[in-house]
């Protein structure tokens, strides 16, 4: 019912569009006010009551047109006609019936009112047509030079053309959206277009209805006159207004073909291109018909081999990939047989980049392997000239054409770039799409590997590539093939890793490469697998120390990066070679790296080395002189004190990964209140700066070191990172003390960074996974205890752990200023609560649980959870009765309904536009001389 209580509301929210200068203070109210409107519109009877004679709606619309002219009211009359008019076929409501007897009813009612100049006053109307006709008038004749108003008049017109009694098609509103089409603001082009979609799409739909009741009438009539039939059929094929209904259907569809073909206008022509692919986005089958109706492949195949200037040329293209996609295999192989010379006979008129294009279509597209193999040559030329590899080609592409193409980069430097890179993209969307065969893929990478050659200049150059070499564009371009084919193609079976490994290691050597090349480059070198059990890796090697050593922290974070890639990876010859070349060692320093994006990085990247193999780990901490203790003490102290959100959230991700294995969580799990001095003094200590230092080493030179090199100078990064002179831990406050990492875990609870808090909350969530693994619902339970009491002594020593592991600050985040982090701790204290509560802990069992003076002395328990008793190391449990307040509370605050308050924004008005309504007549309505404004985002 909240509909009917908005409309009471309404008017007078009208009334302050009617009658304000500046409409709404917030100009999201009124997009908001029309939101609201399109979606009462839905239901037929609130439509109903929005366009009844004496609605508010009606009114506004009535009204508005006797004051003078302002934009914003108008856009917002236009706005509120469109929704009238979108849904009154759904609802099979005669719009214009309604509007005529509106227009009346002004006329009327205008014919006894005063003419008042003032343009906020009521002026006279001279009314000769429904209201909807009155509206865009006035709009063309009084503010038509402001392009809101273009906008919103043409979405109006727009959804009238589905209503025929509107006759919007009849009144000229064709003239003026054309002449729309050549806006200088494409916001009204675009809104254009899609008034031309719209008739396009109503034309196409009506003929095809009439041509379904003809056929249904001459069915009929056949059946009834069968000696007649002749001349009946004869009647109907000759028929002179047929053929006028048949040219004014189509009459919209064949004049944006012949602008497209005709047109010497650029704009124009790109406008009625972009008309003719909406048709093909919003109706494929109408679009499709249409298109096979009038040939308009083949007319645009004329087209571009003729007079089609370089402008419009790729957009004919695309248009014509959007055909081939929607049509169907037997037609495919027909457009394929239209457009197949059509490279050719481009290549020829010197229309490189149209011909590649067409070509590229053609490979994706053509079902024979002969002229598959053809196109796709033709799209590979630009390259296989640049590489010297023609001569290898049996292909189509005859001498002309090579002579052509060498002429042109000769010629051009520029053009020679553009169709280098026309090719690389044509290549790498080929690639995404198309399953390519083995035979296909060695080819094209083959190719890449000699363009990348020349263009980092390591093999004899070639005249023609000039103008390519150094190109940071066409690498990265390259490096993106290659990482797509590498990763769906095994790498083992090809004969040039070392060549491209070159390649690879030209673009990590450079202190002056583009760091977005760099990644793409390291990308690819993740997906060779074969490097990493030959010599070859050594180089590979070389190359990632030096750059993680880098003095530009991009730079690092890359290298460090690839590491992370590689790890995920994680075969046998990834281990050994990890091992070998002592990246672990460098990966740990970079932890303590003066960037904190860094930091966060390689933070991550320790944590799947660590997990990746036992042999590495301890390989890792020899070579390091570290414990296990010692890395989770420092990815805790980053969680504590790191001054970088990215760091800190990193590391808390890191130690919840490191859960999973048997021997960190026993340290994560075990109760050692001394580890939190330790951990409080390390805190409080300066860490060492890694040193960031330029490299000299010699070219041989596999493995290089921090200690093997001198600080080459001082830099801006070399700064130490911010570290708390505050004692972390504040005995007068946290009495609950189980280990460091509980405590750097619970002080993420109150992190300023949300990202922080929700991770530490998941830490929570794993914990008790662990811990409760016997009582929450979905897990393998091992507590063999069957009697109530004693399985409840069970849950009771879990509860103590939590309790004091710091459960009572994760419930403390249920009302953090974070409504996400409060959302998600509520629902990890569910999950809890719901395993209590399944395990016959109730309120009131507790509180005989807390008189039964046994459970102080000693607790019963079963083997399993004895067992984990004596992993946590935990043992007394004689407060327990006096630290229950947290579980009493845990039972009884109802999180169900905190989720909801938290998850319903406040002032959503999408639930309650009521609200929306309150707020735009409080903006409009000021207090003590004050204008009240208000945030409806």
């Amino acid at each position: 019912m909240a509909f009917y209580t908005c409309m009471k509301f309404l008017p007078q929210v009208l009334d302050i569009v009617l009658k304000s200068e500046d409409s709404f203070k917030d100009d999201s109210f009124a997009e908001k006010l029309l939101d609201w409107l399109r979606t009462s519109s839905k239901t037929k009877e609130y439509y109903c009551n929005l366009v009844a004679e004496t609605s508010a709606v009606v009114r506004f619309l009535s009204d508005s047109l006797k004051y003078g002219p302002n934009s914003k009211r108008t856009v917002f009359a236009l706005k509120v006609l469109s929704i009238l008019i979108e849904f009154a076929p759904t609802h099979k409501f005669d719009i214009a019936c309604a509007f005529n007897v509106c227009g009346s009813s002004l006329k009327k009612e205008c014919s006894t009112e005063q003419v008042v100049g003032a343009s906020s006053e009521i002026k006279a109307v001279d009314v000769s047509s429904n209201i909807f006709e009155m509206h865009i008038n006035q709009a063309q004749e009084e503010l038509w030079w402001n392009p809101s108003v273009r906008c919103a008049w043409l979405e109006a017109v727009t959804r009238a053309v589905r209503v025929k009694s509107l006759r919007i098609l009849q009144n000229g509103a064709n003239e003026v959206a054309w002449n729309c089409l050549k806006d200088s603001s494409m916001f009204v082009k675009s809104a254009a277009e899609d008034f031309f979609v719209s008739t396009i799409l109503q034309q196409i739909k009506t003929h095809q209805e009439q041509d379904n009741i003809s056929q249904d009438i001459l069915q009929i009539q056949q059946e009834q006159l069968k000696t007649s039939q002749e001349t009946l059929v004869t009647t109907q094929k000759d028929s002179p207004l047929k053929k006028q209904r048949l040219q004014l259907e189509y009459e919209t569809f064949q004049k944006i073909l012949t602008t497209i073909i005709n047109s010497d206008t650029f704009s124009l022509q790109q406008s009625s291109i972009e008309v003719l692919r909406k048709v093909l986005k919003f109706d494929p089958e109408l679009g499709i018909k249409a298109i096979r109706q009038y040939n308009v492949v083949s007319q645009l195949s004329t087209f571009l081999t003729g007079s089609a200037t370089t402008d419009v040329e790729l957009d004919i293209i695309d248009l014509q990939t959007e055909i081939i996609k929607l049509s169907t295999v037997l037609e495919r192989e027909n457009i394929c047989e239209i457009i197949q010379e059509v490279p050719m006979l481009l290549f020829h008129k010197k229309k490189l980049l149209a011909a590649i294009s067409i070509a590229s279509l053609l490979w994706r597209t053509e079902m024979k392997s002969v002229e598959k193999k053809n196109n796709m040559e033709m799209v590979l030329l630009p390259i296989l000239l640049q590489t010297g590899e023609l001569s290898e080609c049996v292909t189509f592409v005859d001498k002309d054409c090579s002579v052509i193409l060498s002429e042109i980069c000769r010629q051009n430097k520029a053009a020679c770039f553009q169709l280098m890179s026309t090719s690389l993209n044509l290549v790498l969307e080929n690639v995404k799409e198309m399953d390519l065969t083995e035979e296909e893929t060695m080819h094209i990478l083959k190719l890449l590997v000699k363009l990348l050659e020349g263009i980092h200049e390591q093999c004899e150059p070639n005249p023609l590539m000039n103008s390519l070499i150094g190109s940071t564009k066409l690498s990265k371009k390259c490096f993106d093939i290659l990482a797509i084919v590498c990763k769906s193609k095994s790498t083992k079976v090809m004969p040039w890793p070392l060549q491209l490994l070159c390649s690879i290691n030209v673009v990590v050597q450079d202190p002056n490469t583009d760091v977005s090349l760099l990644t793409k480059a390291l990308e690819v070198a993740c997906c060779l697998d074969s490097l990493y059990s030959t010599d070859d890796g050594n180089i590979l090697a070389s190359g990632i120390q030096k750059l993680i050593h880098d003095p530009n922290w991009e730079r690092r974070d890359s290298g460090v990066g690839f590491i992370d890639h590689v790890l995920r990876i994680g075969t046998c010859d990834i281990v050994d070679w990890v091992k070998k070349h002592k990246v672990s060692l460098s990966l740990w320093e970079r932890i303590k790296d003066t960037e904190s994006y860094v930091r966060a990085t390689a933070a991550v990247s320790m944590s799947r080395l660590l997990l990746l193999s036992k042999d590495l780990t301890e390989a890792f901490l020899t070579e390091c002189n570290l414990s296990k203790e010692d890395v989770l003490m420092e990815l805790c102290r980053i969680v504590a004190t790191d001054d970088g959100g990215f760091a800190r959230r990193a590391a808390i991700e890191s130690l919840s990964l490191l859960t999973h294995d048997r021997d960190f969580l026993s340290i994560i799990l075990k109760f050692n209140p001394e580890s939190c001095e330790s951990f409080n003094t390390v805190c409080q200590t300066k860490q060492p700066t890694i040193a960031i230092a330029d490299f000299q080493g010699t070219d041989n030179q596999t493995d290089i070191f921090p200690t093997d090199i001198e600080n080459a100078g001082n830099f801006d990064e070399h700064k130490t990172v911010p570290r708390v002179d505050h004692t972390l831990i504040d005995k007068s406050t946290n009495t609950n003390m189980w280990n460091f990492c509980m405590v750097a875990v619970n002080q993420a609870l109150s992190d300023i960074d949300w990202e922080v808090k929700i991770k530490a909350i998941d830490f929570w969530a794993d914990i008790m996974k662990i811990i409760l693994k016997d009582f929450l619902p979905n897990e393998n339970k091992s507590c063999n205890y069957t009697t109530n009491h004693s399985r409840l002594s069970c849950l009771v020593f879990a509860l103590t752990c939590l309790h004091k592991m710091g459960l009572q600050k994760l419930m403390e985040s249920v009302s953090d200023h974070d409504r996400l982090v409060g959302v998600a701790c509520c629902k990890v204290l569910i999950k809890l609560r719901n395993g209590l509560t399944s395990n016959g802990l109730t309120i009131e069992n507790l509180k005989q649980l807390i008189h039964n003076q046994k459970i102080n002395k000693s607790i019963i328990m079963c083997n399993c959870c004895e067992k984990l008793r004596c992993e946590l190391g935990f043992t007394d449990i004689s407060d327990f009765k006096s630290n229950l307040d947290f579980v009493m509370e845990l039972l009884s605050t109802n999180f169900d309904k905190i989720v909801d308050e938290k998850s319903l924004i406040i002032n959503d008005y999408s639930t309650n536009p009521l609200l929306l309504l309150e707020d735009i007549v409080a903006t409009a309505t000021p207090r003590d001389g004050t204008e009240q404004l208000i945030d409806c985002y």
